[in-house]
């Protein structure tokens, strides 16, 4: 008899053999890790298990998903980015302050974005341009997930402000048509009248869109996953690469290649190295795709990454409403 025939016999009728068990290696070995790659892989995990439905989606104009403010603070009165056929432009505002005017800066980093997204998300969940940002400035910083300490709370309220009195000029073309919004995104916001943000009263408790701007909104909103988000929301890249991909990924039709040179005048102007800039940006992507589980990307070839068809982040790539666009102004 053939030895592996014997070996065969002697097991007939006897239960299979256990696969072995490596929960516990598993566990010590994820225990080793920084607790912030546990939360990404728990979130990669869970999205990967149970998809999002529009219901529970957050939102974020199509524009600023393709072209993203500016993660660090810029020295011009006006910042300037395009992005195939999205283009945006900030141009810093004034604040009234005690009887004076003081310029503000453009707004940048993670904290206008966390503000956007969250009035965007209110806005079309609720079909509304009256926002409630909660009692006071402290309040709303906890709302979007931060700490609320003295340093947050300083840099928030200066961006809050920078944010509220910039203006936006977003411009898109959307199916053979070329729309241009030029607006400022709040029609009134009195929260920089507060010097104290656990004053109730001073802070108010409701933010009011622009109606051009809450129109285009509807019409051009973005659904993204909420879990996301909230684990990107430490890095302004990061989230700025999460987004573009959750707006571009499930419209590409055929592999698609983006050069590194195209994502360094997306993504990293501000990189005068494409080495400084490919450390940066190689993390922030990887940092994406754990939160974004059905996106495919091919960076097996040299000097381009290649877009793949993919399913979006959330079962719609777009909410439409019967509003139009709108032009000029």
């Amino acid at each position: 008899m053939e030895h592996g025939k014997a070996v065969i016999s002697a097991g007939e009728g006897a239960a299979e053999p256990s696969p072995p068990d490596f929960s516990s290696e598993l566990a010590v070995a994820r225990a080793t890790l920084p607790a912030k790659v546990r939360k990404l892989l728990d979130t990669a995990a869970t999205l990967a298990d149970c998809p999002v439905t529009i219901g529970d989606a957050d939102f974020l104009h199509a524009v600023l998903c393709q072209v993203g403010m500016p993660r660090k603070k810029v020295s011009d009165r006006e910042f300037h980015r395009k992005n195939g056929r999205a283009e945006l432009v900030i141009q810093a505002g004034h604040i009234e302050k005690r009887g004076k005017l003081i310029p503000m800066p453009v707004p940048y980093g993670i904290r206008p974005r966390l503000v956007l997204i969250h009035v965007a998300t209110e806005a079309v969940r609720r079909r509304t341009r009256a926002i409630e940002v909660g009692d006071s400035i402290r309040q709303f910083i906890r709302t979007l997930g931060l700490d609320s300490n003295g340093r947050e709370y300083k840099a928030f309220r200066l961006q809050m402000e920078a944010l509220a009195a910039c203006r936006l000029i977003l411009g898109a073309s959307y199916g053979g048509h070329d729309v241009t919004l030029n607006v400022q995104p709040f029609e009134r916001f009195d929260a920089w009248l507060s010097h104290d943000g656990k004053q109730i009263g001073m802070w108010p408790s409701v933010l009011e869109l622009s109606e051009r701007f809450y129109d285009d909104l509807l019409e051009h909103a973005v659904p993204l996953a909420h879990e996301a988000l909230a684990r990107l929301k430490g890095s302004a890249l990061a989230l700025d690469v999460y987004t573009w991909l959750a707006h571009r990924l499930c419209m590409v039709k055929k592999p698609t290649n983006v050069s590194w040179a195209n994502l360094r005048d997306q993504f990293g102007q501000e990189y005068r190295d494409p080495k400084d800039f490919k450390k940066k940006f190689r993390p922030a992507l990887r940092q994406a795709l754990a939160v974004y589980p059905d996106a495919k990307i091919d960076e097996s070839r040299a000097g381009v990454i290649v877009l793949l068809p993919s399913k979006p982040p959330v079962t719609r790539s777009l909410v439409v409403v019967k509003k139009p666009g709108l032009d000029g102004g």
